[in-house]
């Protein structure tokens, strides 16, 4: 029996050494458990962090896409500008010598104190007026004149004779104009 007991004994003594090491291992595989969980908390923050940044790159890819294809419609615009300009240039030759004065504040082209839009309206309602306008030159309302003035015919002579002087520089349009209207008043009045 002594041999069982010494038998026993070291056995007591192998499941000593075996539980001892059982336990350190259980301690380490918790540790080791702790670390992977800690790291799988990092990993999963990591890749969350990782999304976010693609997410922003891709949006920061968009808007330098976007940029570029403002850039390229600027770029566009301004060829298209400097080509009208320099067109303008060479219709209007007065645009290079009052070139320094675009733009200067309270001048004549003042672009921030005058409205385009007005500008062009205005323009517009001008040109309409002018066309509606019935120009008749004032040689051709003789008639009219005389019978206004109430003038015998001695006083409209001489104030044709004035009339006559005026237009006698004139170019040589406007004095056929003259002959002409004078020749219709004469016909008028023979009829």
């Amino acid at each position: 029996m002594v041999e069982a007991n010494s038998n026993e004994a070291e056995q007591l003594i192998e499941l000593k050494k075996v539980t001892a090491l059982f336990d350190e291992a259980k301690g380490i595989m918790k540790e080791v458990e702790a670390a992977m969980e800690k790291c799988s908390f990092e990993l999963k923050s990591l890749s969350d962090e990782k999304s976010a940044l693609v997410k922003k790159a891709e949006a920061k890819k968009l808007e330098i896409k976007k940029l570029a294809i403002q850039v390229a419609k600027y770029e566009k615009e301004q060829v298209n500008a400097e080509r009208i300009f320099a067109s303008m240039l060479q219709k209007h030759a007065w645009i290079e010598s009052e070139k320094e004065a675009f733009g200067v504040p309270g001048g004549d082209y003042d672009f921030e104190k005058s409205d385009p839009v007005e500008m062009s309206s205005m323009m517009k309602r001008l040109k309409e007026e002018q066309t509606s306008l019935v120009r008749v030159p004032p040689f051709c309302m003789f008639s009219t004149l005389e019978q206004d003035l109430n003038l015998d015919s001695h006083a409209f002579v001489v104030s044709l004779n004035y009339i006559y002087i005026a237009f006698k520089f004139r170019p040589r349009r406007s004095t056929r104009k003259l002959w002409e209207c004078s020749k219709k008043q004469k016909e008028s009045a023979r009829n």
